[in-house]
C-alpha cells in the first residue's frame, strides 16, 4: 500500500499487487503482471475512525474523571448534611445519562467497515485469480461483470458507513456533554454549607434559568414563550436551589415534548404570577401528557417515566414544601401536554425599626 499521484493531480492511496508470471529456462523473470487498486476511501475511513476513537476515549476519560470527583463530593456532602436521598437521585440521574453512551458504543463497535474491506479483498482476489484472462473474465464471465458493479457499491457504501459512525460519535459527545452539564449544575447548586435565603425576583430567575437551558431547548427545536407579571413577584428562598428545581421542571417538559410524536407543535410556555399572599409560576408543555392515575404518583421518590430527566420530582416537591409552598401538576391526558404550578408564599413585611409590638 502506498501513495501515488493521480493523473488529475490528486494524491491517492493505492494497493499494489503483482507477481512474476513467466520465467526463462534459468528461472529468470521474463514477464510480471499485477494490479493497482484505489483504496483511498478505505484509508480515509480508517483514519477518520481512528481519530474518532481517540477523541471518544479522550472525552470519556475526561468526563469519567469529573464524574468521579463530583460523585465523591456529592456523597460526602450527603453524609455530612443528611442529604443521602438527594445524592442518590443525583447519581441515578448521572447513571441514566451514561446508559445511552454504552448503547452507542456497542453500535460503534460494529464490523461493517471490516465487512466492506473483506468484500473488496474478495473482488480483488477474484480479479487476480483471472489476471491472465482478465479481459475475457470481465467481459464474458457473469461473475466478472458483477465484480465492477459490486466494487462501485462498496465504494459508495464506505462514506455512508463513515457518516453513520460520525452521527453516533455526535450522539455520544452530546450525551457526555449532558453528563458534564449535570455535574456542573450539581456542583453549583448542591450547596456548600447551610441554606442561604434571599429575596428573589421570579421574573429574573425564570429568565436566567431559560438562558441556562437555551442549548437544550434549541437542539430540540422547541418554541418558548415567557409571560411575566408586574410588579415582579418576589419570594424569600435559596436562589440556587430554586434554580435547580426550575431546571429540573424545564428539562422534564422538554423531554416530554420530544417524546410526543403526535404533536406537531413543540411549545413550552412559562408564566409568572402573584397576588396578595402568594407568588409562583406555571410551566405548560405540549408533551406526552400524564395519565390521571399517575398525577399524584409522579412525585413519589424513585418514580420516573417518559420525559423524565432523572433529577427527581420528589426533590422538587420536598424543597418547595420545605419553603411553605406547594407544587401541583395537571394534564388532560396522554398526548395532551402537562402543566406544572409552583406556588410560594410572599415574604412577610419587615416591621419598621423601633416599632413597639408589645402590649
Amino acid at each position: 500500500e502506498h501513495r501515488a499521484r493521480h493523473k488529475n493531480g490528486e494524491w491517492i492511496w493505492v494497493l499494489d499487487r503483482g507477481s512474476v508470471v513467466k520465467r526463462d529456462h534459468q528461472g529468470q523473470p521474463l514477464r510480471a503482471a499485477g494490479t493497482h487498486l484505489n483504496i483511498t476511501p478505505r484509508k480515509k475511513a480508517e483514519q477518520d475512525l481512528l481519530a474518532a476513537h481517540e477523541e471518544l476515549e479522550r472525552r470519556v476519560e475526561e468526563r469519567t474523571r469529573e464524574l468521579s470527583e463530583a460523585q465523591a463530593i456529592l456523597v460526602n456532602r450527603a453524609m455530612e448534611e443528611g442529604r443521602a436521598q438527594l445524592a442518590a437521585m443525583v447519581l441515578h440521574n448521572i447513571g441514566n445519562a451514561i446508559t445511552p453512551v454504552v448503547i452507542y458504543l456497542e453500535q460503534f463497535k460494529t464490523n461493517r467497515l471490516f465487512e466492506i474491506s473483506r468484500f473488496q479483498r474478495r473482488c480483488l482476489e477474484e480479479l487476480q485469480s483471472h489476471r491472465e484472462q482478465l479481459t475475457d473474465f470481465v467481459n464474458d464471465d457473469a461473475r466478472g461483470r458483477e465484480i465492477f458493479s459490486l466494487l462501485e457499491k462498496l465504494v459508495d457504501e464506505l462514506p455512508r458507513e463513515l457518516e453513520q459512525r460520525r452521527e453516533l460519535l455526535a450522539k455520544i459527545s452530546a450525551t457526555i456533554g449532558h453528563v458534564g452539564e449535570i455535574i456542573s449544575l450539581q456542583q453549583s447548586y448542591t450547596g456548600a454549607g447551610r441554606e442561604i435565603k434571599e429575596i428573589v425576583d421570579l421574573n429574573v430567575l425564570v429568565t436566567d434559568t431559560l438562558r441556562l437551558q437555551e442549548d437544550t431547548i434549541s437542539k430540540r427545536r422547541i418554541g418558548v414563550t415567557l409571560k411575566t407579571t408586574e410588579p415582579a413577584p418576589r419570594v424569600l428562598i435559596d436562589k440556587n436551589r430554586l434554580i435547580q428545581v426550575l431546571v429540573n421542571l424545564i428539562k422534564n417538559s422538554c423531554e416530554a415534548i420530544e417524546h410526543n410524536q403526535a404533536e406537531a407543535c413543540r411549545a413550552l410556555a412559562i408564566e409568572t404570577f402573584s397576588d396578595e399572599r402568594e407568588a409562583g409560576l406555571l410551566i405548560r408543555d405540549s408533551g406526552i401528557g400524564i395519565e390521571s392515575e399517575r398525577l399524584e404518583s409522579i412525585f413519589v421518590f424513585g418514580e420516573s417515566g417518559k420525559g423524565s430527566s432523572g433529577f427527581g420530582l420528589y426533590y422538587c416537591k420536598m424543597f418547595i414544601e420545605a419553603n411553605r409552598g406547594r407544587i401541583e401538576v395537571s394534564s388532560r391526558g396522554p398526548g395532551q401536554g402537562a402543566t406544572m404550578k409552583v406556588v410560594l408564599p410572599l415574604p412577610l413585611p419587615t416591621p419598621p425599626k423601633g416599632e413597639n409590638h408589645g402590649n
